[in-house]
């Protein structure tokens, strides 16, 4: 059963066109994705499936995207103080006690 109004070559330039867009903001799509492009290519699924698709992966990935953006807001806010912030000075305080603690063994190793 005819599925699409346009033809296999139609369809793939059309996927191809897609592709292209998407890799241009740095979405390559995954394994199931790809499938089912190249269900649509082939005429095994329609254009309306594959818009639904899109459709309810566009909305997963505005979901993500927000979730994402309000748990950074949240830890950017806790006691004025921001993630990042909080992660290099951390990073300094560790990097300080182990020039300690190897200085601290040279000398050991030095001391009669």
């Amino acid at each position: 059963m005819k599925r699409n109004t346009s033809n296999r070559d139609d369809r793939e330039q059309h996927v191809n066109q897609m592709l292209a867009s998407l890799r241009l903001v740095g979405i390559e799509p995954d394994k199931e994705d790809k499938l089912l492009l190249h269900a649509y290519i082939d005429d095994r699924i329609s254009l309306n499936d594959l818009l639904a698709h899109s459709r309810q992966f566009m909305t997963l990935a505005t979901y993500e995207e927000w979730q994402r953006t309000a748990a950074q807001s949240t830890i950017d806010n806790q006691a004025g103080i921001n993630h990042y912030q909080v992660m290099d000075e951390m990073r300094a305080s560790i990097i300080r006690k182990q020039k300690n603690r190897r200085k601290a063994m040279i000398l050991s190793d030095i001391a009669p």
